[in-house]
């Protein structure tokens, strides 16, 4: 099921060498330039390509694009980003970005849905 649907591109210009950060969460720095999301990040959204530093780089703003995990997820979970940009299954206290659309391992390449509203996932 990993096929891209209904996206939301736009293109930035990278602050920083993206080319190893196809479909990893970005945001964007203070001076509007493209950079790896991190832990606990508002991200923009998802990566597109792969951008050299100065570049344009393509961005999912909204829809289902595909993104890298850094862990173990299962279809349905919520997702948040990890320190290297990666999704993982949003833990307590962790900001909500996407939904897994199918199961996934650390490394692998899954379709989400970009949900991006800034709810965090509340403590029991």
């Amino acid at each position: 099921m990993a096929a891209t649907q209904i996206l939301d591109l736009e293109a930035f210009p990278a602050g920083a060498d993206l080319s190893t950060k196809q479909f990893h969460a970005v945001k964007l720095n203070g001076d509007g330039a493209l950079v790896t999301a991190g832990d606990g990040d508002d991200i923009l959204g998802i990566l597109e390509d792969k951008p050299k530093s100065g570049e344009q780089g393509t961005v999912s703003l909204a829809g289902r694009p595909k993104a890298k995990l850094g862990g173990t997820v299962s279809p349905g979970a919520l997702l948040a980003v990890n320190a290297n940009g990666q999704l993982i299954t949003a833990a307590a206290g962790k900001r909500i970005v996407a939904r897994a659309m199918e199961s996934g391992a650390a490394g692998e390449i899954i379709q989400v849905q970009l949900i991006n509203a800034g709810a965090i996932v509340p403590t029991p």
